[in-house]
């Protein structure tokens, strides 16, 4: 069988076609893992106020990582469990 110039171009095309989608596809895999990697929905969470460990303890004399934290109003912070038990935070001054 003799190939002709133009299944030489169709292939070529498919060659380029094929490339470009499987660039797509490993640049779309690399986001999505260096977002499972490095926590991305946890960055979009500006604020975070951490519950430390045994702060269940009430002879501890810190409960969380930080004493004060300033917000603006309508700013929202998120909170951390880092304690083995749950938690409800039952006082917030503004």
């Amino acid at each position: 069988m003799i190939v002709g110039s133009s299944d030489r171009k169709v292939s070529l095309e498919n060659h380029i076609v094929f490339k470009a989608n499987m660039f797509k596809l490993i640049s779309a895999m690399t986001i999505v893992f260096l977002m499972a990697v490095t926590g991305i929905p946890a960055a979009y969470s500006e604020d975070v106020i951490t519950i430390i460990p045994c702060s269940s303890n009430h002879n501890n004399p810190k409960f969380f990582d930080t004493p004060y934290y300033y917000i603006q109003k309508g700013q929202q912070i998120h909170w951390h469990n880092a304690d083995d038990i749950n938690h409800r935070i039952s006082h917030i001054y503004i």
